[in-house]
């Protein structure tokens, strides 16, 4: 199963447990260097992703249709 937009693909993997790859290495390295508290936000919402899926539910998260999720920092 997979979950993606066009710039991060959340795939299930064993377990139920998810995996968040990225479109390309510019737009990893673009949120990877997001301010620091930023950057600690997405690190720990990223976290719950990949162990709940996508929807994490206001205020973190609101689908939009088709997989795709907005993710808020």
């Amino acid at each position: 199963m997979h979950k993606s937009n066009k710039f991060v693909m959340l795939a299930l993997m064993d377990s139920d447990i998810f995996k968040i790859e990225y479109y390309s290495e510019r737009v990893q390295a673009d949120i990877l260097s997001l301010p620091k508290t930023l950057g600690i936000r997405y690190a720990a919402l990223t976290l719950r992703m990949a162990s709940f899926g996508p929807d994490l539910g206001a205020p973190h998260t609101t689908a939009f249709g088709g997989g795709l999720f907005e993710l808020r920092i």
